[in-house]
Formats: structure tokens, sequence, C-alpha cells
């Protein structure tokens, strides 16, 4: 897994982006830890270039 941290001036809050070949259960688990003011995460596909799918993250 590779981390990466981007500052941006201006940036109006934190956004987290997981790119994976596949949405799969570990993941779901990565997701499901992170604590999201809207409780979602946006999924897209590797395969798909400029598709995405929201997806609800458990509680």
């Amino acid at each position: 897994m590779k981390i990466t941290i981007s500052e941006q001036t201006g940036a109006s809050g934190i956004e987290v982006t997981i790119v994976c070949e596949k949405a799969n259960r570990q993941v779901l688990d990565i997701a499901a830890r992170l604590r999201m003011l809207d409780r979602k995460v946006t999924v897209r596909p590797a395969t798909t270039c400029g598709t995405s799918r929201t997806i609800p993250v458990p509680a």
C-alpha cells in the first residue's frame, strides 16, 4: 500500500482517494475506517477511465 499526502494551498477540506483495481474486502475495510464527514467514498475502477461510482461507507 502506498500513501501519498499532497498539501495544496486553497484546499477547502480533506480529500481521500483510494486507487485500486477492484473494491475488494480489504479496500472496503480501509474505507470503513476512514471518518468521512459525508459518509461516502467515490470508487473509480482502474479499467474504466473517467467513470466513477459512489458507495456508502459502513458506519
